[in-house]
């Protein structure tokens, strides 16, 4: 396996263990391809995490034999809320509060870890997204949450990623 399907194999855990909810396969958002073959559809509290952007960092290479690149990977998190209608408490709040939790499950939860942004030495570090955009039903959705991205940056010999 790749280093960036590494770090993405360790996100999906961190967000599994902490909140004791499952990260959804995009491929299988709304497919019957599932392991049950059942359609995996948008539940309460779920997170869906991609790939995105993969930026190259020269500052960030390193000569020698062999040399190392510097790379910056967009791991793009969908954190999303569909909460009951009878749900006393308003959708804001529960999904800045998934928000919260999936922040603190990456980081490494209650006991929050000094070296998070490493995911194990495969990163050199990692960044929040200077946004969090909220994401809202509006009828093409029944969700409502966050998107956010976390930058992690790596070193890798050239070829690989």
């Amino acid at each position: 396996m790749s280093v960036a399907a590494d770090i993405l194999s360790t996100i999906e855990s961190r967000l599994d263990d902490a909140t004791l909810v499952s990260t959804v396969d995009p491929s299988r958002e709304v497919s019957d391809n599932g392991p049950d073959a059942l359609p995996q559809t948008v539940t309460d509290r779920q997170f869906i995490v991609t790939i995105g952007d993969i930026t190259r960092v020269p500052d960030l290479d390193v000569p020698g034999n062999p040399p190392r690149e510097g790379w910056e990977v967009d791991y793009r998190i969908r954190a999303r809320v569909m909460p009951s209608e009878t749900d006393n408490t308003s959708t804001s709040v529960l999904a800045v509060n998934f928000l919260a939790d999936a922040r603190k499950a990456i980081t490494g939860w209650s006991a929050y870890l000094h070296d998070w942004f490493t995911f194990g030495g495969y990163a050199i570090d990692a960044d929040w997204s200077q946004v969090m955009e909220r994401t809202q039903a509006d009828g093409t959705s029944a969700s409502d949450g966050y998107a956010f991205s976390l930058l992690v940056r790596i070193r890798v010999t050239p070829g690989e990623l």
